[in-house]
C-alpha cells in the first residue's frame, strides 16, 4: 500500500473532521478497482453544510498534494 497515498485519505478525513462532517469512513479500494487507492465518503446535517466541506477540500487540495478533477452534484448540494 502506497504511504503517501493513505496519508492524503487520512488528510481528506482530517479536513473533513474540522468542517464537523459526521460518519466519515476511508475505505481502501485499490486491490477492487482501477478508479482509485481510495474512497473517502461522509455526510453533513444540511445542504449548505455538505457545499462546505467540498468548498473546503477545495480549498485544502494543493496543501494534501492533490488536483480535483471535476465535481458533480455541487448544484443540488445532496449529494457531492
Amino acid at each position: 500500500m502506497n504511504d503517501s497515498i493513505k496519508q492524503q485519505a487520512l488528510g481528506i478525513c482530517e479536513v473533513l473532521y474540522n468542517k464537523k462532517a459526521i460518519d466519515i469512513v476511508a475505505i481502501h479500494v485499490a486491490d477492487k478497482t482501477i478508479v482509485a487507492d481510495w474512497f473517502v465518503i461522509c455526510s453533513g446535517r444540511a445542504v449548505q453544510q455538505v457545499k462546505a466541506l467540498a468548498d473546503e477540500l477545495d480549498a485544502k487540495a494543493e496543501s494534501l498534494g492533490l488536483t480535483r478533477r471535476r465535481t458533480e452534484g455541487y448544484g443540488g448540494g445532496k449529494w457531492i
